[in-house]
């Protein structure tokens, strides 16, 4: 991938979200970085930013990123040992979701499996918060859930999971001893229009510019 990146101004100063990202930085601020998910692809435009843009290199390493288990497990015909590299490059790690489990005819998620997913989103989610307390760690959630196959015009209800984390984090203490940091970042990605959204079932939305996508970075907003 090779992104064009833009980032939020303001006045007298076109670029100011880079140079307050980095001053969060320096403040050892956590980033939670909020990507609108357009395509399978979404997290390796990510990764590739976080390699060009100079500002976000010492995010390397760094980020915890919620991925499907199949991710982690390719064969190394399909590209599996680099995606792997990729992956623990940017600290991702296995993760259910809702889609993972089992349904009945009716589309709901059935009782034994609902009551683990309930014991599973718990533990999710007080092992985030502890991942993101210590000192340098950021977090990449899409909070959307699942990609948006519908319009890309407009972004789907954001599931709440990173704000219960974000306000979360800020009311304890780091391993350090000192008050948690947390900004949140939105991260826009644009591959540009397609002549239609209306697409038969099963079939893959057609993006004019896939590997070339524009990001546009938020300046990041403190939570209190």
């Amino acid at each position: 991938f090779k992104p064009e990146v833009s980032y939020e101004g303001g006045v007298g100063h076109p670029e100011l979200a880079r140079t307050e990202i980095s001053n969060e930085l320096d403040e050892g601020t956590h980033l939670v970085f909020i990507p609108n998910h357009l395509t399978k692809g979404d997290q390796w435009v990510f990764a590739s930013v976080i390699q060009l843009e100079k500002a976000l290199r010492r995010l390397r390493g760094t980020l915890k990123v919620p991925g499907k288990p199949e991710h982690f497990t390719k064969p190394w015909y399909l590209g599996g040992p680099i995606q792997r590299w990729v992956l623990d490059e940017l600290g991702a790690y296995p993760t259910h979701r809702e889609a993972d489990l089992h349904h009945d005819e009716s589309g709901k998620i059935l009782p034994k499996d609902g009551k683990l997913q309930k014991l599973a989103r718990e533990r999710v989610g007080e092992m985030e918060v502890n991942r993101l307390i210590i000192p340098g760690n950021h977090e990449l959630n899409f909070a959307e859930g699942t990609r948006n196959r519908v319009n890309h015009r407009e972004v789907q209800p954001l599931r709440m999971g990173f704000a219960h984390l974000a306000s979360k984090a800020v009311t304890l203490v780091d391993v350090d001893g000192k008050p948690v940091k947390v900004a949140l970042v939105m991260f826009g990605i644009y591959f540009g229009e397609t002549e239609s959204y209306e697409i038969e079932r099963g079939k893959k939305l057609v993006v004019p510019h896939l590997k070339t996508p524009h990001v546009h970075i938020s300046k990041p907003v403190r939570v209190e």
